[in-house]
C-alpha cells in the first residue's frame, strides 16, 4: 500500500529537561515501519541540549521550543499543529516498539475504537527498559 493511501499519523513529544532520553525516543519513532509519519517534538523552553539532539534528524522532525504552561499545554500545542488523521503523544523518556504505529495506524479501519494503548516499559538513563508486568487495579 502506498504511503498516500494510508491514514496520516502524527506523533508529538513533550520534553522539558530530559535530553537524556530523547535520542532513544527519536530513534523509535523514526525506525517505525510506517511511511506517512509526521513527528513533532514540544520542548516548554527548556535547556540542555535537545535543539542540538533533534537537528541530528533533519527534516525528518519538527522541533518547537517555547515556554509554555506544562506538560498538556505542550501536547496541545503540538496536537494543533498536526497534520495527521491520528495522533498521539509519546513522552520524552518513553519510546515505541517497532510495529506500534502501524497498529495504531489500524484503527481507522474501526470507527467504533476510540484509542489505542500499549504495555509499558519503565526506561533507565542507561537505555535499559524493564517490562511493567501489569497495571494497578482502580
Amino acid at each position: 500500500m502506498s504511503a498516500a493511501a494510508l491514514p496520516r499519523v502524527t506523533v508529538v513529544t513533550p520534553s522539558f529537561n530530559q535530553a537524556g532520553f530523547l535520542r532513544a525516543t527519536i530513534q523509535s519513532v523514526l525506525a517505525q515501519d510506517y511511511p506517512n509519519l509526521e513527528y513533532l517534538i514540544s520542548d516548554g523552553g527548556s535547556t540542555g541540549g535537545k535543539a542540538a539532539i533533534a537537528a541530528e534528524y533533519g527534516s525528518r522532525l519538527r522541533f518547537l521550543s517555547q515556554p509554555d504552561r506544562g506538560r498538556a499545554h505542550t501536547i496541545n500545542k503540538g496536537f494543533g499543529m498536526a497534520a495527521g488523521e491520528v495522533v498521539a503523544w509519546l513522552n520524552s523518556d518513553d519510546v515505541y516498539l517497532p510495529g506500534a504505529i502501524r497498529q495504531v495506524a489500524a484503527l481507522t479501519e474501526n470507527p467504533a475504537a476510540g484509542f489505542a494503548y500499549g504495555a509499558g516499559y519503565l526506561p533507565d538513563e542507561g537505555g535499559d527498559y524493564e517490562p511493567v508486568s501489569a497495571y494497578a487495579a482502580v
